[in-house]
């Protein structure tokens, strides 16, 4: 399994991993984002709902009845039962000893009402009807279990608050129960969320109750003009509770009970005035789908409880083939993004090669038919060219929206179709020279934060530190940090970000190239556990100082902090040269000296990063931004694991070609 580059790669065998984020469709309130919201950020169930029902507002008018179809009983035939002897049929009471009810459709608007002892008879035909429908009622008060009306089913009889009908449907026959919206609500929100996260958060959880139990009203009654189902196509819905012999299980919670009546009749409206359908799923992935209301950054998805907002799935090769219904599948190609989040968002397109051909489907059908959690996935591990990541593009001056911009192009299109086109918070800079644009996780492990370093006439004459979180889509400011950097030569400074440990969160590399107080380049690194106010590297290298623009100085992830030299002209072999400078020696020792298969690279047109997480090979990845064959920003990727010297892309772009000055390019993955 491969994802489709520029050349195709050769089916190989194996395991595929996809990762991705969220579960469910993402529309909507998220369950998990609610109770992150109500319990690690104290939000109230209005803070909530205004979050993810954006365009609507919240009214106290919601009621009315609902007629939900039952799943459970057997088709054409409806068996009610109710032993403590108030069962009614259209207002009648049944014969003495009589207890259970069955009605059964006999032709159009033609029903026969037959009486027994139990949920298997014998039955006895007491009466006809000619209507669409007979109302089955209970004349007790609904205070107790067992006053309720019980619906046979195959391992037992459920009960149900309201009424229970049988209903002619077309040429068949439906049992429907017909309930007051509030007693609906109580066989629903705790099958929707669960009733324990009430007490968590000292309580702080009722709130995320509360949410949904508005968001549950309203989708309701948005469809109440016609027949719900109990399902998950519709919502969960599980009646009272149920009975086994004398033994009754409520469905019923305390915690949801309270929620229910805390916000009763409450419900989302449209500007129409129209009960909004307030779509929910479990998890949003951090990101909201977007659709009948606007998509937002959920910080709330992101609590420490929540299983589902980020993870990972591994299949062989021939489970991906078979549930996709293709037989030798070779490639998936993500060729559209939604743009919305980590990753580039949910898939919106990918094309499937396999023996047959090519075929296009959807993110939402490769994720049901391969059974992930959402369609917001992508494609790792070794089947990932190379474990290359996404091309980001960031535009400092000049752009079309007068804003520093980020685009990104997916290494699944072989960079050739774009997930991100996103005008930042950031007014485009003056003097791009004055400034340094990196992309990494501050806010969270595997984030692609937007790091503007302003190196140049700061207010405070030392360098500062300014990052957007990518979560707002860059329109939130996260962090704004005077570095202890006095401001001198910064075109002999080159900046990176890097994680030594995996999941930690990027420490603040600065090399010297020239001009240092020891003749040679130096390393120096800022932590980030510091806030970048404490160095923990102060290092003279064995390098010696080199000019801008003929050489590249890298620092990755997957390194643990070695650094990288890429010395590009005036080199012994006439090629560009990789060499490795290990951190563990204090940047003294080498452990890789590699002639790549790149003759030299002089000028700014060359722009390197270093791509792979902890633990990884890091690939090499050369964009070339002007004096290219296409004419085109290309990339070109060598592959790490080689020791550098097999290329797994060449891949040109959408982008014309680039000024330096102008623009910053990385593979980030």
């Amino acid at each position: 399994m491969a994802i489709a580059g520029t050349t195709p790669a050769a089916a190989a065998a194996g395991d595929v991993t996809l990762t991705g984020h969220g579960n469910g469709h993402g529309r909507g309130l998220s369950q998990w984002g609610a109770y992150g919201y109500a319990v690690d950020a104290g939000w109230t169930y209005q803070q909530i709902l205004d979050r993810y029902y954006g365009g609507t507002t919240l009214t106290g008018d919601g009621a009315g009845l609902l007629t939900v179809t039952l799943s459970q009983p057997a088709a054409n035939a409806t068996v009610v039962r109710q032993p403590a002897g108030g069962l009614r049929v259209a207002g009648a009471p049944l014969a003495p000893g009589a207890t259970t009810v069955r009605v059964v459709r006999t032709g159009a608007n033609a029903f026969a009402i037959y009486d027994g002892p139990d949920c298997v008879g014998p039955w006895t035909l007491r009466s006809s009807a000619s209507a669409t429908e007979v109302e089955l009622t209970s004349a007790l008060s609904p205070g107790e279990p067992g006053n309720l009306l019980q619906v046979c089913e195959a391992a037992g009889t459920r009960s149900y608050r309201g009424a229970i009908v049988a209903q002619q449907s077309g040429t068949s026959q439906a049992t429907r129960n017909r309930v007051g919206i509030e007693d609906y609500l109580r066989g629903v929100v705790p099958n929707e969320m669960p009733s324990g996260w009430g007490a968590a958060g000292g309580g702080g959880g009722l709130q995320a109750l509360m949410a949904q139990a508005v968001a549950a009203r309203s989708y309701a009654l948005a469809r109440a003009a016609a027949p719900v189902c109990d399902t998950t196509t519709c919502q969960v819905y599980s009646g009272a509770g149920t009975w086994s012999g004398p033994n009754y299980t409520s469905a019923e919670q305390a915690p949801s009970d309270i929620a229910i009546a805390s916000t009763a009749a409450q419900v989302r409206r449209l500007p129409s005035g129209a009960v909004a359908s307030a779509e929910f799923s479990s998890s949003s992935g951090g990101y909201t789908a977007g659709g009948a209301f606007p998509a937002v950054p959920d910080d709330g998805d992101a609590t420490a409880a929540n299983p589902h907002h980020n993870w990972a799935v591994t299949l062989s090769g021939t489970e991906v083939s078979a549930r996709l219904g293709f037989a030798g599948v070779t490639s998936i190609s993500v060729t559209s993004r939604t743009g919305l989040g980590a990753d580039g968002g949910r898939v919106v397109q990918a094309e499937v090669n396999h023996a047959a051909g090519q075929t296009t489907l959807s993110g939402a059908t490769i994720a049901s038919r391969l059974g992930l959690r959402s369609d917001w996935f992508s494609i790792a591990g070794s089947t990932q060219r190379g474990g290359a990541g996404d091309l980001s593009v960031i535009l400092a001056t000049a752009t079309g929206s007068g804003r520093v911009e980020v685009h990104t192009l997916t290494s699944d299109s072989g960079f050739s179709a774009f997930s991100r086109h996103t005008a930042t918070l950031l007014g485009a800079v003056p003097d791009p020279e004055a400034w340094r644009f990196m992309l990494g996780g501050l806010v969270s492990s595997g984030s692609r934060d937007l790091f503007a370093l302003h190196l140049a006439n700061t207010q405070t004459g030392l360098a500062e530190l300014h990052v957007l979180s990518e979560a707002s889509d860059y329109q939130d400011w996260v962090a704004h940090i005077v570095l202890p950097i006095s401001i001198q030569a910064v075109d002999s400074w080159q900046l990176q970000l890097a994680a030594s440990v995996a999941g930690s969160r990027p420490d603040l590399y600065l090399v010297n190239t020239e001009g240092t107080g020891s003749g040679q380049v130096e390393v120096h690194a800022l932590s980030a556990a510091s806030n970048f106010q404490e160095w923990f590297v102060h290092s003279a290298t064995p390098l010696a100082p080199t000019a801008p623009d003929s050489a590249t100085y890298l620092v990755a992830d997957s390194s643990g902090g070695d650094l990288t030299a890429i010395l590009r002209t005036a080199t012994g072999s006439g090629r560009t040269e990789l060499h490795t400078l290990t951190r563990g020696s204090g940047y003294t020792q080498f452990s890789r000296h590699t002639a790549l298969p790149i003759w030299q690279t002089p000028g700014p047109a060359f722009q390197f990063s270093v791509t792979g997480t902890n633990g990884t090979a890091a690939d090499l990845v050369m964009t070339q931004l002007s004096g290219t064959g296409s004419g085109q920003t290309e990339v070109h990727i060598l592959n790490g694991a080689t020791g550098y010297s097999v290329w797994t892309a060449h891949a040109a772009t959408p982008l014309g070609a680039l000024e330096s000055r102008m623009a910053t390019l990385a593979v980030v993955r």
